[in-house]
């Protein structure tokens, strides 16, 4: 499993295979798009792809964003199987990346070494609503190495399996319309959400039979925004606590 452990720098700052992995990403922050889904901007220009030094040769003099936004730019790579360069070491000072719509069919276990990321998207599809550009993953590498991740948002893809994730200040968690496997869904989720989606998924749970909902998710105290697999939503911020919806489904099968 890839770690995030240092490698030995060279006498420049940077071993070889650290350097040779930041170029391979060159060409993908070229095509990056300026935004930020985070309060304020956290790139220089706003794009990550003018705080890049396409003259340098050499990672040396390289302004690394903290801002990626490649959503939507299929085929975002031109490996016919729709793979992803290795991330780089120097990438955990990324604090956002935005791989929505890309036709990605897996994503690197190296994702563990973005250990600044606060908000990784990897679900959707383009403006056209393309099959193409959906990405294509079933399952993800482990998350939980991710220590400052606040959101993660995988709805509308091929996911049917959760990763690990982090429990330290997860707070959203979008997994709509995802074909998530009942019996593979986990036992324990992150106490730290507060927004889940899970319309559309083929799990149990609704407005009506919230006792339905998997054990993990009614576990979760803090909740403000819950959207049911029907498309109810409940939580504080609608003024139905969930718990306290299953409390009163709980004393009304008791009647």
């Amino acid at each position: 499993m890839t770690t995030a452990s240092p490698a030995v720098e060279n006498a420049s700052g940077h071993s070889p295979a650290r350097s040779a992995e930041l170029l391979a990403w060159q060409p993908l922050v070229a095509r990056a798009r300026s935004g930020s889904m985070l309060t304020g901007p956290l790139g220089a220009e706003g794009s990550a792809g003018k705080e890049w030094d396409s003259n340098s040769g050499s990672a040396d003099h390289l302004h690394l964003p903290t801002t990626l936004i490649l959503c939507d730019l299929f085929p975002l790579t031109p490996s016919p199987e729709g793979n992803l360069p290795d991330f780089p070491l120097e990438f955990h000072t990324l604090q956002e990346l935005d791989l929505s719509g890309c036709g990605l069919l897996a994503l690197p276990e190296s994702v563990s070494r973005l250990t600044g990321l606060k908000c990784l998207f990897l679900g959707g599809v383009d403006a056209q609503n393309s099959s193409s550009s959906k990405n294509q993953f079933k399952a993800l590498p482990s998350l939980a190495n991710l220590k400052e991740l606040e959101q993660l948002s995988v709805h509308d893809t091929n996911l049917q399996i959760l990763p690990a994730l982090p429990e330290n200040k997860l707070a959203s968690l979008r997994v709509d319309r995802c074909p998530l496997v009942a019996e593979d869904f986990p036992t324990e989720l992150p106490r730290t959400l507060t927004t889940l989606h899970l319309e559309g998924c083929p799990l149990g749970g609704s407005f009506d039979e919230p006792e339905k909902l998997p054990a993990a998710v009614k576990k979760l105290e803090g909740l403000l925004d819950l959207q049911m697999p029907d498309g109810s939503h409940v939580g504080e911020f609608f003024g139905t606590p969930l718990q306290e919806l299953l409390r009163g489904r709980g004393s009304a099968g008791g009647l």
